[in-house]
């Protein structure tokens, strides 16, 4: 019988490095015959798992698409919904009710001086008077007047801290009107009327409110020449006429000058508050507070006690030495203005210059001498006061004043005083 050769070639394969012999020795049959459906199911298998891995990925990939598309879409919605609401806003913001919606809240701030805090004013009995005129208004027009730097500003807003429905324009020049319209963002005289009749209507309802009318303050500077007639009329119309007495007017004049020409119907449709120099325990309060509790005396008699001529020396000071120097100019710049007042103030009348200047000199150092030394009228002097006061508004010379509420003549200052009598004297001689 004939040997099996496929059991010699197993045979082959059994002993030691079979399995190298193997890895040697070509496929049996059987081997073969196998070899198709093994590799049919091999390649059966990857080719399941690529199939599904793409399906799986693409069906991942678009779910997330649409995820980032909606959250695009929702955000660009809010977006939308901000802009046209932002628009909006702006539309309402800009239209004639909005202006005056922010113009009301606006005025209805409480009123906080931002030159000078609280604790660095001193409390002067003027700025007590102002708030009295102000709690006990009924109508017409106030008008605070003084010395060039006796602190009327200062005095006006301390009584203004802390008050709902004020407001402070500043008169520049004779567009003031349209100035003032523009910084409250309203179109005219009916919009201020409509104004101020809301800022009323929540004044009354504030139990806390000094004022229950809105305030308008008109502060008017030294440099201003043109508008007066403007302020008098809009004041007498506003504190006296149309509103009502809806708005109460306060005129800040930076001069007598000025006060003068303000004119809202004669005398009884107005009230003046006049504003002094510091008093002598004022002026040391003020520079206790400026850091020269030791030394105000050295500062008073330098610069006498006008609250602004005070405020620049503490400012500037660099020694006693520089008091001195003040001083020295101080007298100088006041026998200036004297002797120019005494020789260039005339007044031309029907056939005959009137020398007002030195006439008014005289009768003041006459009544220093004779009499009260509180000034003298209008009937002492055949001088008009308005006419004068306008004078030395134009010249920049001020040795008197004319007080406003006196209704006298009176020397600016005690320097000025000195710097007549000097002159006089020396022109007797």
């Amino acid at each position: 019988m004939a040997p099996d050769k496929s059991k010699k070639a197993k045979a082959h394969v059994v002993g030691p490095g079979a399995a190298a012999r193997a890895c040697l020795m070509p496929p049996t049959q059987d081997e073969l015959a196998e070899r198709p459906a093994k590799e049919k199911a091999g390649s059966d298998r990857p080719r399941a798992q690529l199939t599904t891995v793409p399906q799986t990925l693409a069906g991942t990939v678009i779910a997330a698409a649409g995820t980032v598309i909606a959250a695009v879409q929702l955000q660009q919605a809010k977006n939308d919904a901000e802009r046209a609401k932002r628009d909006s806003e702006r539309a309402f913001r800009e239209s004639p009710e909005g202006r005056l919606q922010e113009a009301v809240r606006a005025l209805m701030r409480p009123r906080i001086p931002t030159k000078m805090p609280k604790e660095q004013v001193v409390q002067r009995k003027v700025i007590a008077d102002i708030k009295s005129r102000i709690s006990s208004w009924e109508e017409h027009a106030t008008v605070v007047t003084g010395r060039f730097g006796c602190g009327k500003s200062v005095a006006v807003q301390e009584a203004l801290r802390g008050l709902p429905g004020t407001y402070v324009h500043t008169v520049e020049n004779a567009e003031w009107k349209s100035t003032l319209y523009e910084k409250l963002h309203l179109d005219g005289p009916g919009m201020l009327e409509e104004l101020f009749t809301r800022v009323a209507t929540e004044l009354v309802l504030d139990p806390e409110a000094l004022s229950k009318v809105p305030i308008l303050v008109l502060d008017i500077p030294r440099e201003t020449t043109q508008g007066m007639s403007l302020v008098s009329n809009f004041a007498k119309e506003m504190s006296t006429d149309q509103m009502g007495s809806a708005v109460h007017v306060i005129v800040c004049a930076s001069s007598a000058g000025t006060a003068m020409t303000f004119d809202a119907g004669g005398a009884p449709r107005q009230v003046n508050i006049w504003v002094e120099d510091l008093t002598e325990e004022e002026a040391q309060q003020m520079l206790e507070l400026k850091g020269h509790a030791e030394d105000w005396k050295q500062f008073t008699a330098a610069c006498g006690l006008n609250a602004l001529d005070l405020a620049i020396a503490c400012r500037d000071y660099t020694g006693p030495s520089f008091l001195e120097t003040t001083r020295r100019q101080q007298e100088a710049t006041a026998y200036e203005e004297a002797l120019t007042f005494y020789k260039e103030c005339k007044m031309q009348n029907v056939d005959t210059v009137s020398l007002v200047g030195a006439n008014i000199l005289e009768a003041l150092l006459a009544n220093r001498k004779r009499e009260d030394g509180h000034g003298v009228g209008k009937p002492g002097t055949a001088a008009e006061p308005k006419e004068v006061t306008q004078w030395m508004r134009q010249k920049g010379c001020h040795p008197i004043i004319w007080h406003t509420t006196h209704k006298k003549y009176k020397f600016a200052s005690e320097r000025h005083a000195q710097a007549a009598a000097a002159i006089l004297n020396r022109r007797r001689c």
